[in-house]
């Protein structure tokens, strides 16, 4: 795994000379076999390293179901939940507007189309993507060049899109509110771990309602519904 590291390292460093800056075929390598190699905590350091750098700044809809979709719902005692969130904070963080505006829209088309129904991890990991992507993003991030430097965010585009986005919330928040209750007898939701901090479906929430009356009342609508 430490060569795999420099072989990425080299290869990056040469396509940067190149002017080509994005490896996505590399990435989905790196991301199909984490499952087989889930217990190298090296190997999963890589993975979660160099996906977002080999992907900054594009992607494309097979990429974002391997990171939203199957690795979530293979990751039975394979991989964690925290590797997968690691790796979408990480890859929020590091990719390029244009593409979080694009996974941000693939994420929602995904909630129209019921990729997610039934999926509380799909859904965990989808709303904490679109919340740590709408964070603004530290000066080394930008491109100055581009005019896409403001971070824009994509469900608030549109009717549909701010819908979509209002429902992925609720509809994690439902699901959350029937899980199981651990063997403590506590709900997830209250344990000592995370009843102090405000979950990401309320953030998202916020987020959408702080951007003009007219989402506020569509959040509202949706909320009542």
């Amino acid at each position: 795994c430490y060569r795999l590291d420099e072989s990425l390292d080299c290869i990056v460093a040469t396509r940067m000379r190149n002017n080509v800056f994005d490896d996505i075929s590399s990435a989905k390598i790196l991301l199909s076999s984490i499952g087989l190699f889930h217990h190298d905590e090296y190997f999963v350091r890589i993975v979660v390293k160099w996906v977002p750098i080999l992907t900054q700044f594009c992607g494309d809809d097979a990429l974002w179901e391997l990171i939203f979709i199957e690795i979530v719902s293979d990751r039975s005692d394979s991989v964690t939940c925290d590797t997968i969130m690691s790796l979408v904070c990480n890859c929020a963080m590091r990719w390029s507007n244009e593409h979080i505006n694009a996974c941000q829209s693939w994420i929602l088309s995904q909630q129209s189309k019921c990729s997610f129904a039934g999926s509380i991890q799909s859904l965990k990991v989808s709303l904490r993507f679109l919340v740590i992507s709408s964070e603004q993003k530290p000066i080394q991030c930008f491109d100055f060049g581009n005019d896409a430097n403001v971070p824009r965010l994509a469900y608030a585009q549109t009717q549909e899109s701010t819908i979509s986005a209002i429902r992925l919330a609720l509809d994690y928040l439902e699901i959350e509110n029937h899980t199981e209750p651990s063997n403590s007898g506590i709900p997830q939701t209250e344990t000592s771990t995370g009843r102090n901090i405000i979950p990401d479906w309320l953030i998202l929430l916020v987020l959408i309602s702080k951007a003009s009356t007219q989402h506020l009342e569509r959040t509202i609508d949706c909320v009542l519904e």
